[in-house]
């Protein structure tokens, strides 16, 4: 790990500005996006509430698995899988699914204001119809010099696309451009997935391995897939990292070289490859992606970071703190919740509990799923600032 720089967390401390933001309608991929409509701001003013309805009100049914699109400063785009049926104007099949949610126009390269524009659901069914199968595990690509153009996800729906036969999970691809799904028949049931470079780079994991497909060809680089999890590749395709039976792993794709990294979970590898994050007895360790350079960054769970390690974000007490520092930067509000101050929970007003954050390539905008005792579960969006 990279050290971390005091002047750019001291600038990304003071840049928590506040957000109002415009919420979403939305429709299936079969019919297209449509823009967000109405304003929605019963959260806290510098939180953005990502899982909405049309009428930007918290949906139906729980929402989880919040990703953001590695394209630098810019962040196009945020998925999520949802049980709600509420998100969308087509059939959900009373399943989970996978939506995507596109940025509004005007915004800057440099981490400027994140707005909410179209919503989409993409594990719809063949002509419009209801997936007959759960959708999860979205990965998105885009790295500091290409935009994202793709999105992944696991599905064990049979409907998506014509041809699908083998009665298992299998991978996804939606191409933004040509808004079309597309399908890798796995070898064993699809688990995870990561994606890179227009999903020219495909990473997945599945009952009987981890497999790496590059310009459409498949081979297997890890055998057995028993106790696999936590698949995270890097922005630009070349490393990617995962968990299994308790001791987490690097793989370097280009030179075929896995690497134990140590006792631990929740791996996470930065956007250029070089450095691995991961949960260690409630410990956030980093090291290179070989494993060396060991060192405690502090006390924390479910740990994620920025290009070149600059900035960790980690879970304590239900909220995500930077650098494992005394003050919070995400946490999950209610209507009436107030925000962390001083570290301690908001008051008045209940709050939920942040878990799985992750962060854009460079740190201008988190996203969190959060956990409620007396609503549906959200994913919501911290803006963190240009920087």
């Amino acid at each position: 790990m990279s050290s971390h720089r005091s002047s750019r967390v001291l600038t990304l401390a003071l840049l928590l500005t506040a957000l109002a933001a415009p919420a979403a309608s939305a429709r299936s991929a079969a019919d297209g996006p449509i823009a967000h409509a109405a304003v929605y701001n019963i959260y806290d003013a510098d939180q953005l509430l990502i899982s909405a309805t049309p009428s930007g009100e918290i949906p139906n049914g729980d929402s989880s698995q919040g990703v953001i699109s590695r394209d630098a400063r810019i962040g196009r785009y945020v998925a999520y899988t949802s049980e709600a049926t509420d998100i969308t104007s087509t059939q959900t099949g009373g399943v989970s699914n996978v939506f995507l949610v596109g940025r509004a126009g005007g915004y800057g390269r440099n981490g400027t204001q994140w707005r909410l524009g179209n919503t989409t659901q993409v594990s719809v069914g063949l002509r419009g119809t209801a997936p007959d199968g759960p959708s999860s595990a979205p990965a998105l690509d885009g790295d500091d010099g290409a935009a994202a153009k793709c999105l992944g996800f696991v599905s064990s729906a049979t409907n998506l696309v014509s041809g699908d036969t083998d009665g298992q999970a299998d991978v996804f691809l939606y191409d933004f451009g040509r808004r079309a799904l597309s399908r890798i028949p796995t070898p064993g049931i699809a688990l995870e997935v990561g994606v890179a470079d227009g999903c020219r780079v495909v990473v997945f994991a599945t009952t009987t391995g981890i497999y790496v497909r590059i310009d459409g060809k498949v081979r297997r680089v890890v055998s057995r897939g028993s106790g696999i999890t936590d698949l995270e590749l890097s922005a630009y395709g070349n490393d990617f990292v995962y968990a299994r039976n308790g001791t987490v792993y690097s793989f370097q794709i280009d030179g075929r070289d896995q690497y134990k990294i140590g006792a631990g979970r929740a791996p996470d590898i930065d956007g250029f490859g070089r450095y691995v994050l991961f949960e260690s007895g409630g410990r956030v360790i980093s090291t290179d992606n070989h494993g060396r350079k060991r060192k405690t960054v502090g006390s924390g769970t479910e740990p994620t970071q920025t290009s070149g390690g600059h900035f960790i974000f980690s879970l304590k007490r239900g909220l995500v703190y930077l650098n494992v520092k005394t003050s919070p930067v995400g946490y999950c509000p209610t209507s009436d919740s107030e925000g962390p101050v001083g570290g301690k929970r908001p008051d008045p007003g209940p709050i939920g509990e942040a878990h799985t954050p992750t962060s854009s390539l460079h740190g201008n905008y988190l996203v969190q799923s959060c956990t409620y005792d007396d609503q549906p579960d959200t994913v919501s969006m911290q803006w963190l600032g240009p920087q």
